[in-house]
């Protein structure tokens, strides 16, 4: 008999696409949604992780809104849905003047419409068929992971971003040399994205980045004023960004 072998290219995923939750100890869970269906079908999918997380409730955008203005949450992941009764305000929109971009997901049964999918691929939001509520994988880890790691001598650099992550609501962390970065290191999730100074006034990033790279990091980049490291091994790191934090656009060199 004949034997047809078809080889089809694996296309990426699109940047909305979500084919997990990831959840970490003490991890904040925050869903505002105007269908009480939906806070119970999460309070259902939450429940055997009761113990290590907690959850908050909205069913308003401005309810919401006004408790965000009083704290920063830590840890946190948003799920909002996109449409509310009787408001001219939308999930998509409510994410990006709070700040919330890298924390939300994006909950809506319009999730097939191009419009929408467009929008969130623009916002680097992540985006959920409510239809999938129940069946999302939700994985869970020791490990924490902060929106970034800082590895900077500079405490202009290092207030500059402190501040930045402050207004755009990142969870991020400092280092200002390799043995307080070392000491604490095991407690990082893999994923976790380190910025590092390509020269530290002691230390060379290039030889932190092989210790962390050894270590099972991969999200490794060179933050630095300048983008001439020709005599660095770059093998260590993603590439080389700027100074600026990366939740700020155009920081990539």
């Amino acid at each position: 008999g004949t034997t047809v072998h078809i080889h089809l290219p694996i296309a990426n995923p699109p940047d909305w696409f979500i084919d997990k939750v990831r959840i970490t100890k003490d991890t904040m869970i925050v869903i505002l949604d105007d269908d009480p269906s939906i806070h119970s079908s999460w309070d259902n999918k939450l429940k055997p992780y009761g113990n290590s997380i907690s959850i908050r409730h909205f069913s308003e955008p401005k309810t919401l809104t006004d408790w965000l203005n009083e704290q920063t949450p830590r840890n946190a992941i948003f799920f909002i849905d996109y449409e509310f009764l009787n408001s001219e305000e939308n999930g998509l929109k409510f994410i990006r003047e709070n700040n919330l971009e890298a924390k939300s997901i994006l909950v809506t049964s319009r999730a097939d419409e191009e419009t929408i999918k467009a929008a969130c691929s623009t916002y680097c939001v992540k985006l959920l068929p409510k239809a999938m509520v129940s069946s999302i994988p939700i994985i869970t880890s020791e490990k924490i992971k902060p929106d970034a790691v800082l590895v900077e001598d500079d405490e202009m650099v290092i207030s500059t971003w402190l501040h930045s992550a402050k207004r755009y609501r990142r969870d991020i962390k400092a280092f200002s040399n390799r043995t307080d970065l070392l000491t604490q290191v095991d407690q990082y999730d893999k994923e976790t994205k380190f910025y590092i100074d390509s020269k530290l006034v002691d230390d060379r990033g290039e030889e932190i980045a092989r210790v962390l790279h050894k270590l099972g990091f991969k999200e490794i980049f060179f933050a630095t004023a300048s983008s001439d490291l020709s005599d660095y091994d770059l093998s260590f790191s993603k590439g080389i960004v700027s100074k600026t934090p990366p939740w700020i656009q155009g920081s990539i060199i």
